[in-house]
């Protein structure tokens, strides 16, 4: 593990997903979902760089027949 805390892009990954499932559980079931609340999360996430991959992460190279 990560010592308890998750990689930088998953914590991204993690508050699109649940956006996503508030956003269905609103439309689907009538429940006041708090997506403002969300949205102002990720921007503060963005802003202080939490969501940014590491410097040392490459891609994999691609290889062309």
């Amino acid at each position: 593990m990560h010592g308890g805390r998750g990689r930088p892009a998953a914590v991204l990954n993690d508050m699109v997903w649940l956006r996503q499932v508030f956003l269905h559980a609103s439309a689907a079931r009538g429940i006041d979902a708090p997506l403002q609340v969300l949205d102002r999360a990720r921007l503060k996430l963005l802003r202080t760089r939490v969501p940014a991959y590491a410097a040392g992460l490459q891609a994999w190279p691609t290889r062309l027949p």
